[in-house]
């Protein structure tokens, strides 16, 4: 019963009251709640606009996730920004859709949807975060693109096949991209990322030489010693 005034109050009045609404809609738990955050979740006020995000992540059920990827083909530019970064945070499965959102021509949609599919793509999808690392649309989208494939690659159950992933598009990358690729390699560990640190160490190319090596003098397991020995020699 409390919900339409509580609403109201989200949506107009002093800076404290609108915060204190936001939060008491995160209480109440329900769907109903979604529509007055996600209008408060676009808020020009970061501090209104945080906390109407955060409050719908406290919401519970799969209604509030199967609403917010319904409403993803109907928004648009600034309304598209927080539900993209809401399938990040919850997890949704709405791959299809953040990936169209990808597509798009405006540089802050390209960016939430780049992190959220580095929260929510699997192994089959990883290709889709490598594309965006190895060809980015522009350049400013490499360094979002590089957050969500480690984002990505770190939660793959199977590092080898990760590995396997990663290590193969760095066969037809640009000399710079194989660097970033070998970072995240590091990062996602197992004996095949290993692997394939050990040959790019070992490679007549300097900028892969001393990628690799580092990554190796950081290694976080004995197996890394032996290629080291080999590469001393």
């Amino acid at each position: 019963a409390a919900l339409p005034a509580i609403a109201q109050a989200a949506a107009s009045g002093s800076r404290d009251l609108r915060l204190a609404a936001v939060r008491g809609l995160g209480k109440l738990g329900d769907a109903s709640a979604l529509q007055p955050l996600l209008a408060a979740a676009s808020d020009s006020d970061v501090d209104v606009s945080a906390a109407a995000k955060a409050a719908i992540g406290e919401l519970s059920g799969p209604k509030i996730d199967a609403e917010i990827r319904a409403r993803l083909p109907q928004a648009q530019g600034s309304a598209l920004v927080p539900l993209l970064e809401l399938v990040g945070r919850r997890r949704i499965d709405a791959v299809q859709e953040v990936v169209a959102a990808m597509s798009s021509s405006d540089k802050a949609v390209r960016a939430a949807a780049l992190k959220a599919l580095g929260e929510v793509a699997d192994l089959d999808r990883l290709a889709v975060l490598v594309e965006q690392v190895v060809k980015p649309r522009d350049a400013e989208d490499l360094g979002v693109a590089t957050k969500a494939l480690r984002a990505a690659a770190v939660r793959m159950p199977d590092r080898d096949a990760c590995a396997e992933r990663l290590a193969a598009a760095m066969a037809s990358a640009p000399a710079e991209v194989k660097v970033v690729l070998l970072d995240v390699l590091g990062e996602v560990g197992g004996p095949r990322s290993l692997g394939a640190i050990a040959t790019a160490a070992g490679s007549g190319d300097p900028a892969l030489q001393d990628a690799g090596t580092r990554l190796l003098g950081g290694w976080m397991t004995a197996d890394a010693g032996p290629v080291l020995l080999d590469l001393s020699k």
